[in-house]
């Protein structure tokens, strides 16, 4: 009998602010991007620790990116989090949400988490799921149009 492969955990490492100290990460496409993005995220919201991005990474290799945001508001914080399309499958957004949910109620255990996916069951919805947290039901994101709510609940 076949035993069911290991889900990947996935170690997070901050997205600094420096090009330079990012380069060993930024050798594939997806790390590359997220990158730019996340400098373009710094330069409107700012760089706090601990609410900014961060690369997954297991041996070294870039396998997923996640962070905050922005700092919280309200008492609310606001994750996201992604796999590089070639780890997938693996148990990798779900190391990357699991991870985050503890950074954030580490640094204020009272602060509500929230994140928000497409209005329609999918693969984040379910690591969302299995991470604790339930839907509050769709909201309109400005960004994104109508996408459904959720938040951590421990």
């Amino acid at each position: 009998m076949n035993a069911l492969p290991k889900p990947m955990t996935a170690s997070l490492t901050p997205i600094t602010q420096s090009r330079q100290e990012m380069r060993p990460y930024l050798y594939h496409p997806f790390a590359e991007a997220v990158f730019e993005a996340t400098e373009q995220l710094y330069l409107v919201k700012g760089y706090h620790q601990p609410w900014i991005g961060y690369f997954a990474l297991r041996d070294n290799i870039v396998v997923g990116v996640g962070g905050f945001k922005g700092q919280p508001k309200d008492n609310i914080v606001e994750l996201a989090y992604a796999t590089v399309p070639e780890f997938e499958g693996q148990g990798v957004a779900h190391s990357i949400c699991k991870s985050l949910v503890k950074i954030a109620h580490e640094h204020s255990p009272r602060l509500g988490i929230r994140a928000r996916t497409l209005p329609q069951t999918n693969a984040s919805t379910h690591i969302l799921q299995k991470a604790g947290f339930t839907k509050l039901g769709e909201v309109q994101d400005p960004d994104d149009g109508p996408v459904w709510e959720w938040e951590w609940q421990p």
